[in-house]
């Protein structure tokens, strides 16, 4: 019996269309629902990478693109970390969830310039390895914990986090609180925030991540064949990049799937991350200096749902900000979910602010 075809709904075919881009930096449609993941407990499993063939374009590609910092072992594979300038403290800077260290291109070597700066990689994202262990909160802060460690990066950090990886580092002070001296969180997420929604919302929410995660997973396939990699010129750069770093994101989606097979097992797995931070309890960080910065989220389309949402998010975040005793809590205007993008001006005062406070 023939296989039925899948009809597409309306949003997946313009999810399709506007798909390479999102991998370069999150597409504006796809931003709200993505840093929005609350309910996808039906998601929730371990992505097993799976073997591909390396076509000629892809090695070509992957040879004009290697690591700008250096491979260091981290227990049976490799992860990416690149550190720059001198000074103390070191500020470690975490990307958010489905991205990997380029978010930071146009901040970190600016820090770079007043102090030691090192962005990495988290395992099978970037130029980093990926393991067999599952995927949990406490293992990614136990890989970075020991990626420092092994790169004969010591302490005290600044640490900077952006969206999930809030989340990763607030719970690296709760494991650590000797090694980290202060704390700047760009558009935090918010572990509490799938506990406050209604169901219709929630449902809403499912279904738009299940869409855009099976684009993810149409794209895949493609990128796996090497039709992406033979013309990679379909792959749109985002203009806030360099040139250079821009190409280099292509780049890492054009030849390596596993950049891609993490970034849908990072979604799929979200609240899982969210479950078991709440479960560890981070609601105190001392009385670190602490600057958030919240998006004030220009790119939300106009729906009242996602309007509502990001009311009760902010709200979130300013909880976040007060749990250091020297939390501050800022807007920034005219942003979307990546300042760090928008406005790296602003990313970069904070992390200025908050090293002057510590030194």
């Amino acid at each position: 019996m023939p296989k039925k075809k899948r009809k597409q709904s309306n949003v997946q075919k313009r999810n399709k269309i506007v798909l390479p881009k999102y991998f370069i930096v999150l597409s504006v449609a796809l931003v709200a629902f993505i840093i929005l993941l609350f309910c996808i407990k039906f998601f929730v499993g371990k992505t097993t990478p799976k073997k591909y063939a390396v076509t000629p374009e892809m090695k070509t590609l992957s040879s004009q693109n290697p690591p700008p910092g250096k491979l260091v072992d981290v227990g049976g594979f490799n992860m990416h970390i690149h550190c720059m300038g001198t000074g103390s403290p070191t500020v470690i800077f975490e990307s958010g969830n489905a991205d990997n260290s380029l978010t930071w291109s146009t901040v970190a070597p600016v820090i770079a310039q007043k102090t030691r700066a090192c962005t990495y990689d988290r395992a099978g994202h970037g130029w980093s390895e990926t393991n067999d262990k599952p995927y949990s909160l406490e293992n990614n802060v136990h890989n970075l914990h020991t990626l420092l460690g092994n790169a004969g990066v010591k302490p005290p950090y600044l640490l900077v986090a952006h969206s999930m990886g809030g989340i990763y580092v607030r719970n690296y002070y709760q494991k650590y609180p000797h090694e980290v001296v202060g704390m700047v969180l760009v558009d935090p997420s918010a572990e509490k925030v799938e506990t406050v929604l209604d169901k219709k919302t929630s449902d809403e929410m499912n279904v738009l991540t299940e869409q855009s995660i099976t684009s993810l997973e149409d794209f895949l396939v493609d990128i796996k064949s090497g039709k992406i990699a033979a013309n990679i010129s379909q792959l749109e750069s985002d203009p806030r990049y360099s040139k250079k770093d821009g190409d280099a994101a292509k780049i890492l989606i054009a030849t390596n799937p596993l950049e891609v097979e993490t970034r849908i097992k990072e979604l799929k797995n979200a609240s899982t991350i969210f479950s078991q931070a709440r479960a560890s309890n981070l609601t105190n960080l001392g009385n670190i200096p602490l600057i958030l910065l919240a998006s004030d989220n220009k790119d939300v389309p106009d729906s009242d749902t996602l309007k509502s949402m990001y009311t009760m998010w902010h709200e979130l975040q300013k909880e976040i900000a007060n749990q250091s005793t020297r939390g501050v809590y800022r807007k920034v205007p005219d942003t979307t979910h990546f300042i760090q993008l928008d406005k790296p001006e602003e990313v970069n005062q904070a992390i200025m602010e908050v090293l002057n406070a510590v030194r």
